[in-house]
């Protein structure tokens, strides 16, 4: 038992608390002997499942390939056979802040999604309390889950709510303020959300003339910042998709913003609100995990990545088993920063044989990834191939597109060259980001049992500005032939005016006589313009 360093600078350094006799290393974190330990109890069974260990830093690990649903800790419990009032909270912190201040039992859930199975363990061990669920106040994050979720198990099983009057938990207030202002407060924002109406469809229809919907009026609400995981790039809590033909890199590029994101590192200039991923790679292998060390060797000095899981299979999402199946597996989960990002790669793989040119089926599908979203309170990222013709969009319906938050296209720029231009092609609410292009660079990871050297392709972090690409297919042979004597020409810095292309044009054998033609053609499509009769291209 000790004081132990995370205790202290949660405000709680009196307190005693079992630790460690050994070291451990768990999911990148390093645990040393007297860190902490926390045994987590089923909330039905009452029998160990799992437990929770804490470093200095705070940071947190579950014991590997062991359960986490349903697991709580009771604080408290025997003390009192029939208390007035139970408490219910995510964290330890804040628990142990709580049964302090109130010295009543306390159950831990660990996390918003285990919420309910702990105030129903609370409901049953004391029917006859008052339960309180003390809430994390969420909205500084991707969507105030905490408060969301408090308030519906609250609804659900006639509890009442109490959120901090500012952003965080309450022992983050706790340690703001002190423990009377903490008092103070907690009484003060207790309350009751209604029941959950139990009436039948028709009754909880609008009825004519009925004003049920919240509105506003005017500009009111027009200063509201939408929240991001990357500024300018990714924006929290929505859907969005990145298409792009096969072999075009579409792939790593989001990886490589995953892996920024879940380990708090800038992508390309831009600030990350560091947040837990999870990437399902419906084709599974090895590629996305060798994908994975080359993006830690190279721009994480080679540490792993921390809260960023994989799930190498295909998820059906349009089956209601497998997504509920898919959101309990992200409760167990041992994530230590909020869920912000679940990437599905790809949309065919997790279609389950559907037609994706049937609006129906795809409408069927957006339905699924907007309840992944709206339960988890991540931004879902889809993953799909482009169609025949690569400029005319992603593959199949349109409708992904329009229920699209966001959507962005991945381009290789040439056969043989190792970089792909992001191009953003929808962003709701706000202006379309910059497009701009990133190199990949080849990693060795380790050689095989031959002695061959296995290789993965990195993203730079760093973007450049492509240079513009001639769509020569789309013109004319002898207006090619004529930019390409434009453009060798201005390099060189020599001469472009008229005649003197002219000139060159007959010396490859050409009739001049449709030269303003091609010339016409190429001002048309904004590749030159010409000025003083120079040819100067654009």
């Amino acid at each position: 038992m000790t004081g132990h360093q995370y205790l202290q600078n949660k405000g709680l350094g009196e307190m005693q608390w079992p630790t460690i006799s050994q070291e451990y290393s768990i999911g990148g974190c390093h645990f040393e002997q007297g860190d902490l330990i926390v045994v987590l109890t089923h909330s039905e069974t009452g029998k160990p499942i799992t437990a929770q260990l804490i470093n200095k830093a705070g940071d947190k690990r579950f014991l590997p390939k062991l359960p986490t649903k349903g697991g709580v800790l009771w604080l408290g419990k025997s003390t009192t056979e029939s208390p007035q009032q139970v408490l219910v909270c995510e964290g330890l912190a804040t628990g142990l802040s709580l049964y302090n201040q109130h010295k009543k039992p306390v159950i831990v859930a660990f996390s918003v999604h285990n919420l309910g199975a702990a105030t129903k363990a609370a409901k049953a061990c004391f029917p006859d309390a008052k339960l309180i669920i003390g809430a994390d106040n969420d909205g500084a994050k991707q969507s105030n889950i905490g408060v969301e979720v408090a308030k519906t198990v609250a609804a659900d099983l006639g509890a009442w709510v109490a959120v901090p009057p500012e952003h965080g938990d309450w022992n983050d207030y706790y340690v703001k303020h002190g423990v009377e202002k903490m008092t103070e407060s907690f009484v003060g924002a207790m309350h009751q959300p209604p029941a959950l109406p139990k009436h039948n469809l028709d009754s909880v229809l609008p009825k004519v003339g009925s004003k049920p919907f919240p509105f506003t009026f005017g500009s009111q609400g027009y200063d509201v910042v939408s929240p991001y995981l990357i500024k300018n790039l990714l924006p929290a809590n929505s859907m969005g998709v990145v298409y792009g033909p096969s072999g075009h890199f579409k792939s790593f590029l989001v990886l490589s913003m995953a892996c920024a994101l879940a380990s708090g590192t800038s992508f390309d200039g831009r600030q990350v609100n560091q947040s837990s991923v999870l990437y399902v790679a419906g084709e599974g292998g090895t590629g996305v995990p060798r994908r994975i060390k080359g993006w830690e060797v190279v721009h994480n000095q080679g540490q792993p990545v921390q809260n960023l899981a994989v799930i190498s299979q295909p998820i059906y999402l349009a089956d209601a088993a497998q997504l509920q199946a898919l959101i309990d597996t992200i409760a167990e989960i041992p994530f230590s920063k909020p869920l912000g990002l679940i990437i599905i790669d790809t949309l065919a793989r997790c279609f389950a044989g559907a037609d994706e040119n049937k609006a129906s089926d795809m409408n069927l599908f957006i339905a699924k990834l907007d309840e992944l979203r709206r339960r988890t309170g991540a931004t879902v990222l889809v993953v799909h191939h482009s169609g025949k013709d690569a400029d005319k969009g992603a593959r199949g319906s349109s409708a992904l597109r329009a229920a699209a938050d966001f959507e962005y296209s991945v381009k290789r720029l040439e056969e043989d060259d190792l970089a792909a231009e992001l191009n953003c092609t929808k962003m709701k609410d706000d202006s379309d980001s910059a497009n701009n292009a990133y190199q990949l660079k080849v990693k060795q990871l380790f050689r095989d049992s031959d002695g061959d050297p296995v290789t993965t392709l990195v993203c730079q972090l760093e973007s450049f500005e492509p240079a513009p690409v001639l769509k020569e297919s789309k013109l004319g042979k002898n207006s090619v032939l004529l930019w390409q004597a434009v453009r060798s020409r201005y390099e060189k810095q020599e001469s472009t005016c008229r005649a003197v292309l002219r000139d060159d044009m007959k010396k490859m054998g050409l009739n001049t006589s449709n030269f303003g033609r091609w010339a016409n053609e190429l001002v048309e499509k904004k590749i030159i313009k010409i000025e003083d009769d120079n040819f100067i291209p654009i």
